[in-house]
C-alpha cells in the first residue's frame, strides 16, 4: 500500500475539523477528495504532509508510520503538497545537480 490514512481526527480547540477519516491509496491509483468549503480537505492534506499533527490516528507511507514526521523529511521520500494559490512563484528555473532534477525560484 502506498498511503494509508487510519482513523485520523484533527481537533482545533472545540472544533473537530476532521473526524475519524480512513482510506488507502495503492501505487498507480488516483483518489479524489471532494467536499464543500470547510469540510476538512486541506486539513487532511496538511496532516498527510506533516504540516499538522493529527489529534488521533496514524499516517502510513510505503508501509512506514510517518505520523508526526516533519514536512522536509517527508518531502525527501516524495510526499509533499504543492500550493494551489496562483502567483506565489512567478518563474521556476530547472536546476540539474547530478542525476536529479528540481526547481528553484528566481533567486536560484
Amino acid at each position: 500500500m502506498l498511503l494509508t490514512i487510519d482513523g485520523v481526527t484533527k481537533r482545533c480547540g472545540g472544533l473537530v475539523a476532521v473526524n475519524n477519516v480512513s482510506f488507502q491509496i495503492q501505487q498507480g491509483e488516483i483518489l479524489g477528495l471532494i467536499g464543500p468549503n470547510g469540510a476538512g480537505k486541506s486539513t487532511i492534506f496538511n496532516i498527510i504532509t506533516g504540516k499538522y499533527l493529527p489529534s488521533k490516528g496514524k499516517i502510513f507511507f510505503q508501509g512506514q508510520d510517518v505520523t508526526g514526521t516533519s514536512p522536509h523529511k517527508l518531502n525527501r521520500h516524495g510526499l509533499a503538497m504543492g500550493s494551489s494559490k496562483p502567483g506565489l512563484i512567478r518563474r521556476l528555473v530547472p536546476v540539474l545537480p547530478g542525476n536529479s532534477t528540481r526547481c528553484a525560484g528566481p533567486s536560484g
